[in-house]
């Protein structure tokens, strides 16, 4: 067995059981509107076994509709850490500083607007279009990223012979270059031991490199294509990267 396929097993069969773990969190019952998405290594089945795992949880509706919602959240993101604690993945980054559930309607509300980014709905946004599986509530996640495609080709119906995704395509292209300052922040801020030091250089290689193939290849999808550029011609895009959940 190859290494790329050994990365793909271990990637495939570490996903099913946490999908598994997941769907049994009692916790969830209090969100009937949310979906949780991977991101990263594990999305794009390149993950190690030293690899983390990247999770996103986005809730359809307000959570202002849910009941004792921030009790119900800190319940449920203890037993997320629990089971990723179970299952022998790294520490959530940032000491968990993302383990926050977003809302679908602020996140096409601030689309392109000076707190895109801030609120973490830009990353949140062009990741699941560029590199996603479902871990829980696929029918949730579809609803998402189908709302989130109209919302980029909300011109399309007026006139879509000659529609072309700028507004996507513009929001790729900073996504990188969002990602390359991140990185260089990163990196000149140098870690207290050669040990570290290298690590966080090679961790920084495989991110920016991974990174660098996903926008890349997604532009080159949107490019190549020469007659009618529709939603649903970026479903197909994303659909190689879902998984039944």
């Amino acid at each position: 067995m190859s290494a790329f396929e050994e990365k793909r097993l271990n990637s495939e069969t570490k996903i099913a059981e946490l999908q598994n773990q997941i769907k049994k969190i009692e916790s969830l019952q209090n969100f009937r509107n949310l979906t949780i998405y991977t991101t990263g290594s594990y999305a794009r089945g390149e993950a190690s076994k030293f690899s983390d795992i990247d999770l996103f949880f986005v809730n359809t509706r307000p959570l202002a509709s849910i009941a004792d919602r921030n009790i119900n959240s800190v319940r449920l993101f203890s037993d997320v850490v629990r089971i990723g604690e179970q299952m022998g993945f790294p520490k959530f980054s940032n000491d968990g500083e993302y383990l926050k559930i977003l809302e679908a309607p602020e996140i096409l509300k601030h689309l392109g607007s000076a707190n895109d980014d801030y609120l973490n709905h830009f990353t949140a946004r062009l990741l699941l279009i560029l590199e996603s599986k479902p871990i829980f509530g696929t029918a949730n996640y579809n609803k998402i990223l189908r709302l989130v495609l109209n919302r980029y080709f909300e011109d399309y119906p007026d006139h879509p012979e000659t529609f072309r995704p700028t507004f996507l395509v513009n929001d790729i292209l900073r996504f990188w270059k969002t990602l390359c300052l991140n990185y260089e922040k990163k990196r000149n801020q140098p870690a207290k031991n050669e040990a570290k030091r290298i690590a966080q250089k090679i961790k920084n290689l495989k991110l920016k490199f991974s990174r660098m193939l996903t926008c890349y290849g997604s532009v080159c999808y949107i490019a190549a294509e020469k007659g009618i550029i529709g939603p649903d011609y970026l479903l197909k895009m994303t659909s190689c990267h879902q998984l039944t959940g």
